[in-house]
Order: structure tokens, then C-alpha cells, then sequence
């Protein structure tokens, strides 16, 4: 739905609610803020929802001194007001004046009105655009028209698909129907093969595919020699990547300062917001190194940082002139996402040196 209708549809389901009979105020405030913040999210300020009340009160004090949108100050001041009612409400738990929650959901409508009025009118580009649009919409509706005309024969499908889906599960009906790329890869077969030097041997859904080693901070000590393999982007679904390095000269190597390297190197390479956690990792076979894992936004473009976050796991190995490094990048499904996790983590065998070996 556009905006603004979707705005005042949720007012419209919050009024139908039972949160204030039910003397939830809590509930309902929580509810009332996050309506206004989500139009705003999308009409005026894409990073609404992510801002704190006091944080989006500064923002549209900004838009409105930069002339970005015609705001009345009253209006701001109204909103300042709300958002501290409702933290004292959901926060310090304080209870309200009667009546005063039907006085607020009335002034978000007036906010949400008169927003909506404030916005600049559309562009020739967006007319055009929208034009464009309804003509689709006509098309959709003559095609709506063609497919009641077999109503029957999709009604025969739908009742099949029940009668599937209560048999096998919805959720393999869903994957069945819309497709689900992390299963796919979990379930088709798998490769074992051997990457780099020191080699790295694990089973992937994919082989991997060597790539040109970037530079990064892992290589201000003296490098001899860098292997880098991957499968996907950053932003797929998952994204594999091995990496080995050998340096020129024998040396200990601080695993926990590797690791900050490495981890600067992924932010480098477009994991904002990246939040980890470190752990101990052993392989199967007794094999120690070290885990990074948490998650991070992936950074498509210069000034797009995508929403949804992305799940990864960084493991690193240390020998006596090398790194060996394997990171899993993935869109978190529920389910199969985490079963190709563990299978791969299962499946890792590591080259040692000499020298390591012995």
C-alpha cells in the first residue's frame, strides 16, 4: 500500500483493538509510535525506524531547517510530546491520564495528515512512472478477468496443495512453490575439493572459483605468495570464501591479531555494522584456530547499506609461515542456512606445514 493509506489503515486496526480496554498501554503506545515512524520511514526519512524518538525529532528539525518538507513547528513539538509520553509509558512504566491515549492516536492522524500534505508534488518522472503503472493495473485486471473463467481448475490446485502441504509440511510446499535457493544448495551435491597453499580442503554446495587476492592490512608482514577463492557476493544468499597466505619468512603468528586484520579487511570490503563474537574453533581433527561470528549490513553501492542483515562465520588457522582462512556469508533461512554452516565447518581438513606437523 502506498504510504499514507497504510498509515491510516493501521490507525485504523489499532482503534479496533482491544490494547486499551485491556488497559495494555504499554502495547499500545508501542503500536501508535512505530505507525507514525514507519510513514515517516517511507514518505520523508528512510531512517526513521532506526532512530530513537530524540534522534528522529533532531532529523525532521533538520529536514524542516534544510526545506526539505514544508513542517509546521507545532506539529514537530506535537510529536516530541507523544514519543516522550509513550517512553515514560513503555519504559518507566508510568500510567496515563484517562483519555489522554485517544488525545495522542487523534494527533498522529493530524501529524500523518498534515505530512502528507507537506510532501512535494511528484515529478514528471514519477507522473510518468505512475502512468505506466495503471496501465499494468488495467492489464492485471483483463487478466484477472480470463482467469475466473477457470476458477475451478485453480481451486482443484489450491485444494491439492493442502492436501500436500498437511501431508509433506507447509514449509516444503512453500519452497516447492516459490523456490528456496539455501535449500537447493543444501540438499543437491556436494563437492569436496582442495583451495590454496597451505591448502584448505572443505565440501561446498559450489566449487569454488579463484579470484584475484586484494591487497588488504593481513598483508603488511612480507607475503610470498596469496590464494583466494569464492562462490557468490557478498549480498547472496551465501557466500563462501577461502583464503590462504604464505609469508616469506617463518614466524609465530598472534591469532587474535590476525583476526583483528582480517575483520578490518571484511568492513573494508563493505560489512557495516558488523557485530562479533570470538570463540575457540577446533576441526575434527584436532585442529585449534580461532571463530569469528555475529552479523553485519552489506553495503551495495556507495550510499545504500542494505536492511537486512546478513549472518557470517570467520574461521582462521595459524602455521608457522601461513594463514588459512575460510568465511560463510549467509541470508539466515531458519533452516537450511544453518545446516550448510555446520556441514561445511564438519567437512574442513587443513594442510599443515612441516615445521607445524612436527
Amino acid at each position: 500500500m502506498p504510504p499514507y493509506e497504510e498509515a491510516i489503515f493501521a490507525l485504523k486496526t489499532l482503534d479496533n483493538s482491544q490494547l486499551l480496554k485491556e488497559n495494555k498501554s504499554k502495547e499500545y503506545y508501542s503500536s501508535l509510535t512505530e505507525i507514525v515512524k514507519r510513514y515517516l520511514d517511507r514518505e520523508v526519512d528512510e531512517a526513521a525506524l532506526e532512530s530513537t524518538s530524540d534522534e528522529l525529532i533532531t532529523r525532521l528539525m533538520m529536514h524542516k531547517d534544510a526545506g526539505s518538507f514544508d513542517f509546521d513547528l507545532e506539529t514537530i513539538r506535537k510529536l516530541d510530546a507523544i514519543f516522550k509520553r509513550a517512553d515514560l509509558v513503555k519504559f518507566a512504566k508510568m500510567n496515563q491520564e484517562s483519555g489522554q491515549a485517544e488525545v495522542d492516536r487523534k494527533t498522529i492522524e493530524e501529524i500523518i495528515n498534515e505530512t502528507h500534505e507537506a510532501v512535494p508534488e511528484p515529478t514528471e518522472e514519477e507522473l510518468l512512472a505512475n502512468q505506466e503503472y495503471l496501465e499494468k493495473l488495467q492489464k492485471k485486471r483483463q487478466r484477472r478477468k480470463w482467469i475466473l473463467g477457470i476458477s475451478g481448475v485453480l481451486a482443484a490446485v489450491v485444494l491439492a496443495g493442502i492436501i500436500y502441504g498437511a501431508a509433506t509440511g507447509f514449509d516444503n510446499l512453500k519452497d516447492k512453490v516459490l523456490g528456496n535457493d539455501l535449500r537447493e544448495l543444501a540438499e543437491g551435491r556436494w563437492i569436496k575439493s582442495e583451495y590454496g597453499n597451505p591448502a584448505v580442503i572443505l565440501e561446498t554446495p559450489e566449487v569454488l572459483v579463484r579470484a584475484e587476492a586484494p591487497i588488504t592490512n593481513a598483508d603488511k608482514s612480507a607475503v610470498m605468495g596469496k590464494d583466494f577463492f569464492t562462490y557468490g557476493e557478498m549480498n547472496s544468499p551465501l557466500y563462501i570464501l577461502v583464503s590462504t597466505t604464505q609469508f616469506s619468512q617463518k614466524q609465530d603468528i598472534a591469532l587474535e591479531t590476525a583476526l583483528d586484520a582480517v575483520l578490518d579487511d571484511l568492513e573494508q570490503s563493505g560489512a557495516k555494522n558488523l557485530i562479533v563474537k570470538r570463540d575457540d574453533f577446533e576441526t575434527d581433527k584436532g585442529i585449534k584456530g580461532l571463530k569469528a561470528y555475529g552479523e553485519f549490513n552489506v553495503q551495495v553501492s556507495d550510499t545504500k547499506v542494505l536492511k537486512q542483515k546478513s549472518t557470517y562465520e570467520l574461521l582462521l588457522f595459524a602455521q608457522q609461515n601461513g594463514l588459512q582462512e575460510v568465511l560463510i556469508v549467509y541470508q539466515d533461512d531458519g533452516k537450511y542456512a544453518e545446516e550448510i554452516l555446520k556441514r561445511i565447518e564438519a567437512s574442513i581438513e587443513l594442510e599443515i606445514s612441516e615445521k607445524d606437523g612436527q
